[in-house]
């Protein structure tokens, strides 16, 4: 074997064996993000321990990652993606440092690939300006990740935006029969234990919050500030006022309720009114010229063969 080969042997494996190391701290991260969604299940009849929603930061390999983040001098990317991290649900204070260095390992797996690719089917070694498409390759690999991340908070936002009437209107359910709010928070807790939405996540969050000690307002807030979509924080500063001035909670509730349906029957009516415009373009490219060729070719073919025998003739 030459020396080129088995330089290429080496670095595949100490890529191979980076990436084994990645996948297993993702898997061990996603694991204690599991554990403590479990944790944060709620039963009436359950009472929770404080020390079971003990968050230990500091522990795990998420403190590795954040370390060595900041030995790099590249720790303020871990704190610019960290409201991402927060949107998409996690709540890890190093999620951000993991997911930093998951794209910085991916960058590096891609450039890797491309030089250890053999020469007959790599386009990239027969060119001269390689540094260039490395790094455009490595750019790719970024944004393409970010926009996995943009997508998935908008989905997150869309999901918890759809399910907040339901949650509202079960609430003032509970509420007008006889219940408190903390009771009927309660209940609605209980009820949707199994389900795996953002919005019942984050509500048995904010209930667990109060049983900890934060006032219904304060927990509110922190639920409104954590999620960051503008909708919820209508309905919280609605709550929220209403409770100071002494209104009733029930029409607070039902209002709300029927304002968010509202708005969402109204952005759907909006993007339904967008779906011609958009459909323009793939009619324009992809019907369009394919009945041009089944309505016009055989009447343009009928006449060229008329013209050539006329000139035959």
């Amino acid at each position: 074997m030459t020396a080129e080969g088995t330089l290429a042997l080496v670095i595949a494996a100490l890529v191979l064996g980076v990436l084994a190391a990645l996948a297993l701290l993702v898997y061990r991260h996603h694991r204690r993000t599991q554990i403590l969604l479990e944790r944060l299940r709620v039963r009436e009849s359950a009472p929770v321990d404080p020390e079971s929603l003990r968050r230990r930061g500091e522990e795990g390999p998420g403190e590795s990652v954040s370390l060595l983040l900041n030995f790099l001098m590249i720790g303020f990317l871990a704190r610019l993606y960290a409201p991402w991290m927060r949107k998409i649900g996690f709540r890890s204070p190093h999620a951000a440092a993991v997911y930093v260095l998951s794209k910085i390992v991916l960058m590096g797996a891609v450039v890797a690939a491309l030089f250890l690719t053999p020469s007959p089917y790599n386009p990239v070694v027969v060119r001269t300006d390689v540094p260039l498409v490395a790094l455009v390759s490595a750019a790719g690999v970024w944004i393409l990740l970010d926009l996995v991340a943009v997508s998935k908070i908008r989905r997150r936002r869309l999901l918890i935006e759809t399910d907040i009437p339901f949650w509202l209107d079960l609430h003032a359910t509970l509420v007008e029969g006889g219940m408190g709010f903390d009771q009927a928070l309660s209940r609605f807790v209980a009820e949707t234990e199994l389900f795996k939405r953002p919005l019942f996540v984050e509500l048995r969050y904010m209930y667990q919050e109060m049983n900890l000690g934060l006032s219904r307002l304060e927990a509110l807030r922190s639920m409104s500030s954590r999620i960051d979509v503008e909708t919820l924080d209508t309905v919280v500063a609605a709550i929220v006022q209403g409770d100071q001035i002494g209104g009733g909670i029930i029409d607070t509730l039902r209002a709300q309720a029927d304002m968010m349906r509202n708005k969402v029957f109204e952005e759907a009516r909006e993007r339904a009114q967008k779906l011609p415009v958009k459909l323009l373009f793939p009619m324009v490219v992809g019907i369009l010229p394919s009945l041009f060729l089944v309505t016009v070719a055989p009447s343009f073919l009928r006449l060229l063969g008329v013209f050539e025998g006329e000139g035959i003739g």
